[in-house]
């Protein structure tokens, strides 16, 4: 959940990864795109403070 309301979603599927964003009326749109490889992003959390966002992707094992 972000701090300043709606969600922060990580797709897992097939091709290029996604994290989008996802109002509280229910729009979506992109926030980061993985061209790294077709690994998915897991992990999406925010620092204590709300104001960075952090991400992992699951292969090879990194932190964004």
């Amino acid at each position: 959940v972000s701090p300043y309301g709606g969600l922060v979603i990580a797709e897992d599927g097939e091709g290029v990864q996604h994290l989008f964003g996802a109002t509280e009326r229910g729009r979506t749109y992109p926030i980061a795109r993985n061209d790294l490889n077709d690994s998915e992003f897991t992990g999406v959390v925010f620092s204590p403070d709300g104001r960075t966002l952090f991400a992992n992707i699951q292969e090879p094992g990194i932190m964004l």
